[in-house]
Order: structure tokens, then sequence, then C-alpha cells
């Protein structure tokens, strides 16, 4: 093996006895904090993988189904399937394994890469672009992959870069990131695409310090790495453009920290204290990008040789969603949400959606999909509700949405009447309903006045059936006018189910 951070091959008898207390105490991580923060204890034989708030609330063990996990280097995390990753380096009668645990159940197994070398894995990298995992085979030097599905894997070309003592992955962007270090110690930072082979190259090489993490922020062009030497335990950069780097002393917070997960949103860089051992006290130490350093312990969550974190946030609203409604027919968007940041190991993105839909105000009951159907009239609006292995966030739509109720407005006639006594009147008439909700069934009546009821006899009433949003109806209406009726002007009525909705002026000439 090259050189790299202590190795950690054999527990004692009282490791032993406090792994088999240890799985006593399994439980399965759900949503109970706005961030939470996942470590392998790779002094538990087999090794587990707890959990906890990052203010150390909380917490316990993912329980694997009886997925056995043994000297762990490495995790990632694949949001689309909820699952951790780990790369079992030390598995009794074999060359290791990719172990995995299901977050959302009590479940995990094994990788199947039929074909791929698995030679005692070491660092581990999930591309879920291409729904690929990449890790370090310590035996031979080498870096293979394989599908998620198992369908496909082998090992990856990195012509221009060296993986002697490759030890540490981060992946983002389809590039692939590694540490190594050569036969004489010598330490250096590569790289590779993953798309076309031979495009490996070396980022530096030379006075790294003790590489026991890596990751990459593109979005801030830089790479990361945790330096546990001791006495210059630091975390270090390099900018992904070339120039020069920086770095942070962390001091007493690092206890030969393994891992490392940096957060770019909070600006904030975390790793596993693995050199404190089964003490809960510590276990987790991190530093602000501003330099201020600090520590996690554990209230009830296990830890023994704490390393490898992975961060899980509740997601986090961008932008709000967009209401729409084509009348009654109301659609809210998903609006948008934060990105993971998988090469750096937080993850943020919602997994799942739902939605709420209220009424001037009031929350209606049953409606959870992206979509409504208006049935009364009022203010509509919609909230999202996004969550992940972390818990849920809410954002509501920036508008409202009025559903109008039903209006039926009268067209027509556009003119006066005039008729000759005993003569009829007959006009045409158009019903539209200018609202967002049906309308009832009506009736069209043509009223006249009291006094006139002798000389002026209309029409039967109109029934209209129930009209739809925007739809029209045509009816004719008249009257007959009495040969005995006087000249004059009369003020008619046309009337909807007994509401005045228009006067009419009627001439008989004489």
């Amino acid at each position: 093996m090259a050189a790299r951070g202590p190795r950690r091959r054999r527990l004692t008898a009282a490791a032993l006895a406090a792994a088999a207390l240890l799985s006593l105490l399994l439980l399965a991580p759900g949503a109970r904090g706005a961030e939470i923060v996942y470590w392998d204890n790779f002094r538990d034989n087999p090794a587990t993988v707890s959990w906890a708030g990052v203010d150390g609330s909380g917490g316990g063990v993912v329980a694997g189904g009886g997925v056995e996990i043994r000297e762990p280097e490495g995790m990632a995390y694949d949001p689309v399937s909820n699952r951790i990753y780990v790369a079992s380096e030390g598995q009794r009668g074999s060359g290791g394994q990719i172990a995995y645990l299901d977050l959302g159940g009590s479940s995990g197994g094994v990788l199947a890469v039929p074909g791929v070398p698995v030679h005692s894995p070491e660092g581990i990298a999930l591309d879920p672009a291409l729904r690929r995992l990449y890790w370090v085979n310590s035996d031979d030097d080498t870096i293979a992959w394989a599908d998620l599905s198992g369908a496909a894997g082998g090992l990856l070309d990195t012509r221009g870069a060296p993986t002697t003592g490759a030890y540490r992955l981060a992946l983002a962007d389809g590039i692939l990131y590694w540490s190594g270090a050569t036969a004489a110690g010598e330490r250096y930072l590569a790289a590779t695409e993953l798309v076309g082979g031979g495009s490996g190259r070396v980022l530096a090489v030379g006075a790294l310090g003790l590489v026991n993490g890596l990751a990459v922020d593109p979005g801030a062009g830089r790479l990361y790495w945790l330096d546990s030497t001791s006495g210059k335990e630091s975390l270090r950069w390099l900018p992904l453009g070339g120039g020069p780097g920086g770095s942070l002393p962390l001091g007493a917070v690092d206890h030969r920290g393994t891992g490392l997960a940096v957060d770019p949103a909070l600006g904030k860089a975390y790793w596993g204290n693995y050199g404190l051992a089964g003490t809960r006290q510590d276990a987790i130490g991190f530093v602000s990008l501003g330099g201020a350093t600090g520590t996690i312990s554990p209230a009830t969550a296990p830890v023994n040789g704490a390393q490898d974190p992975i961060v899980i946030r509740t997601p986090t609203a961008t932008v709000a969603p967009r209401l729409t409604a084509a009348g009654t027919e109301l659609a809210c968007s998903r609006g948008t949400w934060a990105p993971d940041f998988p090469g750096s190991s937080v993850f943020q993105s919602p997994r799942s959606f739902s939605y709420r839909w209220s009424l001037n105000g009031t929350t209606i009951p049953g409606a959870a999909g992206p979509s409504h159907t208006a049935t009364a009239a009022g203010v509509y609006g919609c909230v999202v509700v996004a969550a992940n292995q972390a818990g849920a966030a809410s954002q509501g739509a920036a508008a409202t949405a009025t559903v109008a109720p039903a209006r039926l407005a009268l067209r027509g006639p556009g003119r006066r009447l005039r008729v000759r006594p005993g003569g009829v009147a007959s006009f045409r008439i158009e019903v539209v309903n200018q609202g967002d909700l049906g309308a009832a069934r009506a009736r069209l009546c043509l009223v006249v006045p009291r006094r006139a009821r002798a000389e002026l006899r209309p029409g039967k009433c109109r029934s209209l059936p129930p009209l739809r949003a925007g739809e029209r109806r045509r009816l004719r209406l008249g009257l007959r006018v009495s040969p005995a009726a006087a000249a004059g002007g009369y003020r008619l009525r046309i009337t909807l189910s007994g509401v005045v909705a228009r006067k009419l002026p009627l001439r008989i000439a004489g």
C-alpha cells in the first residue's frame, strides 16, 4: 500500500464489544432537522454508518438490513435512490466490496459489478448525471467504475496522470479528481475527463501534506483537500484554473481527520475526527471558509473512529412557484430549488414534492396535486412543499389567481323596438357567461309594464341550460301588440331568473 494516512486494520476486543452494544442502538434516520451529517465508524467491526443533526441533536445508526461493512474508506450519496454507497475495503475472504445502505428504510446490499475488479476499494465518487460510481482499487493502483444498475463497468483510462497510491476521489462537472502518492512518497493531485480516455493531468505535486479528504467546488473554482499532517492540520485548496492556492489552519479541531465535505452555500467544511476513536465529544470537526473552527458532538449517535462525512440539508427555495389559471383550471409549478453539491458531498435538492391549495386564505382539504379545478369563486393560492432525507421546506407562489363567479350578460337587440298596433315584435338576444365558473340553469323572460298588460302580450319565457365559462346562447323573444293599443312609448324589461338584466324601449306607432 502506498503512503497515506495511518492504516486501521485490526480492532481490539473492547472495540468488538462496543460494536455488539451499538448494534442494539440501530435507528433509521428520518427528516428530523434542517441539516443532517452522516459518517462511517471505521473502528466498529463490522463498521457502521451513523447520523446526527449538525448541531449534534438526535441521531443513530443507519440500519443496513444485515449488509456487512469492514474498514470503510469513503462514502458517496445518491439522491435519486436515497442510498449511501460505502467502499468496504476489509471484507473477510474477498478483496472488498461496494456496499450500499438505503436511507429511506432498513435495507442494504452490495453493488453488483460483474467483471469489474474490486480490490480493497478506497475513495468513492458518484456521478449523478452518468449514474456511475468510481472507486480506487488500492491493491493494484487502478480506478474502476460501474453503472449503478450493474450493467456495465471497467477500469478508467487515466493516461496522462499517475494513479500510484491513489486514495481519495472527488467528482464534479464530468471531471474526476484524485489524490495519490508516488512510490517515493511524493504526494500529488490529478484529474481526468470522464468522457474520452487519455485526458489525465497532474494538478499539483510536492508539499501537499497528508491528503485525507478531497472535495471540489466548481462554482468557486476550487479543489479542496484536508491536510491532517500532525502539527500542520489545515484545510487547503487550489484554483481549478491554476494559480496560487490557500489554506486555513485547523489546530486542535482536527484529530487525524479523514474525509471531507464542503458546503459552498454555508461556506463551511466538515471532516470526521477518526483519531478520537469512540468518544462522541468533538467527533466531527468543521471550519468556516472565513477561518472560524468548531466541532460537533453527537448527543446520541454512536461514534467509533468517525470519517467520511456526508451532509444532507433540507431543500432551499430560490425562485417561487408560478400559479397560472385558465378559467377554473389552476396549475402550480414546482418553483426553483438550490442544487446539490455532489463534488463536495453536500446535498439539498428535493426528492419529492407535494402541494397545498387555498381559497380565500383557507386550505382546501384534499387538494394536494400540482393542479386544481376550482369549484367556487374566490382568490386561490398554492404552496409547494419540497422534501428530502433531511426534512421539508415550503414556498408559496408569488401571485394568486382569482376565479370569477358565473356572470350572464345579454347582448342585443341593438336598437329600440318599433311596432304598429296589431303587430308582432320579435328579436334575437345573445346570452354569454362571462365568468370563470359554469352558470346554473336560468329563465329568460320579457316583462311588460303592469299598466300595459292588456295591450302587450309577451311570448313564453325561454329556458337556458347550464352555460360553461365563455359559452354563448342565442334565443328569440317577442310580444304581440293588441290592435287597440294606444300609440306611445313603453319600457320593457328582460329578466334572467327574475332579475332584471336589461331594459328595452318599445315604440308603438300611431
